[in-house]
């Protein structure tokens, strides 16, 4: 067992069934027991989830900062919701919580740093955002999210990032310059990398 152990040829199952977790070091996943509380009773996951970011490592923990974020009222409304739909039926309750787990990792994931962003009268929302060295041109109305310009930045030419930079003031003028520069229109359905592109920005959900 010890050899196998050493040559890394057994597994957590094994150390399970068979026992050896007393033996070498075990690698959990990061959000593990966070993910049995939630399994346990899913709003004090929330609450876990919440305030992870801000506790401290002494006694007694919980810090003032930890008490701010947890009583926003983003925080509150999410563990109010969990708590319902907990009472109410459990599982909802469950996958609700584990899936606020997994879409704050994922966003932990991502460097993201918003570059401009303009507002039009009736609502609709145009956004350029760096996220991981690529910008993102997106427009969010009423009809959802669509990406209207994605390049690398080593890619873009100065003429191009004066364009992104001016979209706060120009709107949808700066993002006819940018397409015009680039010679190509980058949307869902209208470019041959757009399936993957769309995937890359909904696994990033919420970002846009």
């Amino acid at each position: 067992m010890t050899t196998n152990i050493d040559a890394s040829k057994w597994t957590l199952f094994d150390r399970v069934m068979y026992g050896g977790f007393g033996y070498s070091s075990a690698c959990l996943p990061t959000d593990f027991f966070k993910v049995i509380v939630a399994i346990i009773f899913p709003p004090l996951g929330e609450v876990i989830n919440i305030v992870e970011n801000t506790v401290s490592d002494s006694f007694p923990w919980i810090t003032w900062n930890s008490l701010k974020e947890l009583f926003t009222y983003k925080s509150l409304n999410t563990i109010v919701y969990s708590l319902l739909l907990t009472t109410l039926f459990y599982v909802p309750g469950l996958v609700y919580t584990l899936t606020n787990i997994v879409n704050k990792e994922r966003k932990i994931n991502y460097e993201v740093s918003p570059m401009s962003e303009y507002t039009s009268s009736d609502g609709t929302t145009i956004t350029a955002t760096n996220i991981n060295g690529i910008i993102y041109v997106t427009e969010k109305s009423i009809n959802g999210t669509k990406i209207l310009y994605q390049k690398p930045v080593s890619d873009m030419s100065a003429a191009e990032n004066a364009a992104v930079t001016n979209i706060s003031s120009g709107g949808m003028s700066s993002v006819n310059e940018l397409n015009a520069i680039n010679a190509e229109n980058i949307n869902f359905g209208m470019s041959t990398t757009s399936e993957n592109i769309k995937s890359s920005v909904e696994s990033i959900g919420g970002l846009f």
